[in-house]
Parts: C-alpha cells; structure tokens; sequence
C-alpha cells in the first residue's frame, strides 16, 4: 500500500497566493516549517527551487502595496484640500482628472487648480472669438467682445499673478488674482443682462465657479 504523498507548502502557496497578507504568510511560515522537518535533502532542494519562484511574487505584492497606499495616501489629501472649498465635488473631479495629481504634494495640487483656471479661461476664449466671426447683431459682437477682452485679463495677468504668489509664498495676491478671474467671468455675463440671451451663461458660471475654489485653495497657504 502506498504512503500518501506529502504535499509541498510552497507550491500551493505560489499558485494561489495573488498577494501578502499577514494570516497568509504566518500560514505558509507554520506549513513551511512541519515541510522541512520531515523532509529529506532532495526536498529541500525543491523547496528552495520554490522558494526562489515566491521571492518574486513576495517583493511585486510590497511593491503594488506601497503604490497603493501612495495612491491614497493622495486622494485623502485632495480629498482634505477640497474640503474647504465652496464646491468640493467640481475641487476634487478637476483635480483627479489632471494625471499630475497622483504624485502632487499641497502646493502642487493647488498650482494645477490655477492651470485648470487658466485651461477653461483659454478654452472659453476660443469659443468667444468664434461667436464673435458669426455674430451679426452689432449689440452681441460688443458683448462678445467685451467678454474676450475680461477673458485675456484673467490669462495674461490673473493667472501669472497667482502662479507666482503660490511660489513666493505669498498667496494673499494669489487669491485676490483668482477672485478677481471670478469677478470678470461675471463681468463679461453682465455684458449680455437684459438686452439679449447671453450664449455664454453656463460657461461664465462654471468659470466664476472653478475661480472661487482656486482662491479657496490658494487661501489654504496664508
């Protein structure tokens, strides 16, 4: 009659194990050591030839663990600096949607906020010079170009001035900059109040609005 073949910890272990957690590992090293007192010397050679197949496993689970952890161990801190802003959702979704935010500490975080000023201010401009090529009513064409002109404010002095407030360290300019861009997004609404539906409106509040939680953020550093 033959003897049941001892199964070999280590083989189970490597092909189940997808990563390390504490109970798993303390189970592999009690299995491991009833392995190796009843084995001969042709087995432990197999279960190091084993051995050296799990050191690979063993050091990508530390290395996703710590990638992990990194990940967010940022988020948290999006997640905080957001907080104090007036809009924490529209905070925290431009942050996380700029690839930057996964390695950025606090003052980066919030110079990618003033980028994201600066993106949506362009953007807005872009699309205010366009209406203004197809525009025919003299009273839109000057709204529109007022507003273009409230635009390039914010891009050629605004943002500068925050940028470089955050790097200073003297963010009380760099939020009057960013309350300042929220005040022309209104300034440039206004252009259309009462005389015409403005085409502009959903844009001019998203921009007052991303300018308010860029001041917020920017205020975090005083």
């Amino acid at each position: 009659m033959h003897s049941k073949k001892e199964k070999d910890p280590h083989k189970a272990f490597i092909k189940e194990a997808s990563c390390l957690h504490a109970p798993q590992f303390a189970a592999y090293v009690k299995s491991s050591i009833q392995y190796i007192k009843h084995s001969s010397p042709f087995k432990l050679l197999k279960m190091l030839s084993n051995l050296k197949n799990f050191l690979p496993l063993f050091f990508i689970c530390v290395a996703l663990t710590a990638i992990s952890a990194n990940v967010h161990a940022h988020d948290d801190l999006v997640h905080v600096l957001c907080q104090g802003t007036p809009n924490q959702h529209l905070c925290e979704s431009s942050l996380r949607s700029d690839p930057r935010s996964s390695t950025a500490d606090a003052e980066g975080l919030i110079l990618i906020m003033v980028d994201v000023v600066r993106s949506k201010f362009a953007d807005s401009l872009r699309y205010v010079n366009e209406l203004t090529k197809e525009a025919r009513q003299p009273e839109i064409v000057r709204a529109l170009k007022e507003c273009a002109w409230y635009f390039r404010v914010v891009l050629e002095a605004n943002v500068g001035v925050a940028v470089n407030a955050v790097n200073l360290g003297d963010p009380k300019f760099g939020e009057q900059a960013m309350i300042d861009s929220a005040n022309e997004a209104m300034a440039c609404e206004r252009q259309f109040s009462g005389k015409f539906r403005s085409p502009l409106t959903e844009r001019t509040n998203y921009l007052e609005g991303i300018s308010y939680v860029a001041a917020a953020l920017v205020k975090i550093l005083e």
